[in-house]
C-alpha cells in the first residue's frame, strides 16, 4: 500500500501546502475563497467529513 499526505486547512496562508495535498474546510466561514477552492483536492463543510475523504483515498491507493 502506498502513502499519501493530507492537509486540512481553512486559510489562504496554507495555499502552497494545499497544492501538494489539500482538503479545504469551510466549516468556520461557510465560504469558499475562489483561489483556495481551485487549489483544493476536496472541499468539506464539516470536519467530520475528513474520515470519508481519507477512507476514499486509502481505497484508491
Amino acid at each position: 500500500m502506498g502513502y499519501f499526505s493530507n492537509l486540512v486547512t481553512h486559510g489562504i496562508n496554507d495555499l502552497l501546502s494545499m497544492r501538494a495535498a489539500g482538503v479545504l474546510s469551510i466549516q468556520q466561514t461557510g465560504k469558499c475563497p475562489k483561489l483556495l477552492c481551485e487549489e483544493a483536492d476536496v472541499v468539506i463543510k464539516d470536519i467530520k467529513e475528513i474520515v470519508g475523504v481519507i477512507e476514499e483515498r486509502v481505497l484508491k491507493s
